[in-house]
């Protein structure tokens, strides 16, 4: 066999790899340039919210594992989703009864705590003040869903291209006037870097920040797409809190159901009491 010694024969080899593969990322670049270019970045915002899931009721089946510096749980969970309505909860431990039950709507929060035979009925703000989170019902639905956060505008929108993938940044999202249902909605101004798939336009991370304290974020990763009926759902949702304390929230469905009649029953049972969160 025949040993080449002439190091310049290696440098060629390697010069034209990296050429082919520099030629290759300046080819799917330019493919992905081209509608940035073409029809900017409105194109690409509108092409992210027609890719969304069409559907008027979901019912979920996932498993959840939660971690925070006190807890590390692997939890089961049912969902029900009518659309822009309601979002329904049923949490039991892996081989256990149910724990929790929830119920979101637009401008109130229910919780059945079983374990401890207590209950909370409120609105979102007990998200800001227990646990650093400016939540409502239209950012966990998109969460939820891997969908643009429904019922605020686009406020400033800037589009690239990062890691092959469209890069869309917002600034200061506010709730439409129509959407405002109190004095943190008509407050709240987010922040967006989302990073789009080039070939689906899903999104497949999200960051998410509040202009009155962007030292917390939320990030948002979506994987694992056309494994459900609905195939616009991403399998797989990691979700990030980062703040003093970070938590991590892993959330993988199993199964979905249609467009079929769903129910969202949370009837408080006699003789539980009512639960006061404390800031701590």
């Amino acid at each position: 066999m025949r040993i080449i010694r002439n190091p310049k024969f290696y440098i060629a080899i390697l010069a034209s790899l990296s050429l082919m593969f520099l030629a290759s990322c300046t080819g799917e670049r330019r493919i992905l340039k081209a509608p940035l270019q073409e029809l900017g970045q409105d194109y690409l915002f509108q092409k992210m919210i027609d890719s969304q899931p069409d559907f008027s009721t979901l019912s979920l089946r996932a498993s959840i594992h939660y971690r925070d510096k006190k807890n590390d749980v692997d939890l089961k969970a049912n969902i029900r989703i009518a659309k822009d309505s309601a979002i329904w909860v049923s949490v039991s431990p892996l081989l256990g009864i149910e724990a929790a039950r929830l119920l979101f709507t637009k401008d109130s929060v229910k919780l059945i705590d079983r374990f401890n035979k207590a209950y909370f009925v409120g609105d979102y703000g007990f998200f800001a003040d227990f646990y650093k989170l400016d939540f409502d019902y239209d950012i966990i639905q998109s969460l939820l869903l891997g969908n643009d956060v429904k019922g605020y505008d686009r406020g400033e929108l800037k589009a690239s291209i990062d890691n092959k993938m469209y890069y869309l940044r917002t600034a200061h999202r506010r709730k439409f006037k129509r959407e405002v249902l109190n004095h943190r909605d008509d407050a709240r101004c987010l922040f967006q870097d989302i990073w789009l798939d080039a070939a689906m336009f899903r999104i497949n991370r999200i960051k998410l920040k509040e202009v009155s304290n962007q030292d917390r974020e939320l990030i948002v990763e979506y994987s694992e797409f056309s494994k459900l009926l609905l195939r616009q759902l991403a399998s797989v949702i990691d979700v990030q809190v980062i703040d003093k304390d970070k938590i991590s929230i892993g959330i993988k469905y199993s199964k979905v159901v249609v467009n079929e009649e769903v129910s969202f029953p949370i009837t408080i049972p006699t003789g539980y009491e009512p639960i006061h969160f404390s800031k701590e």
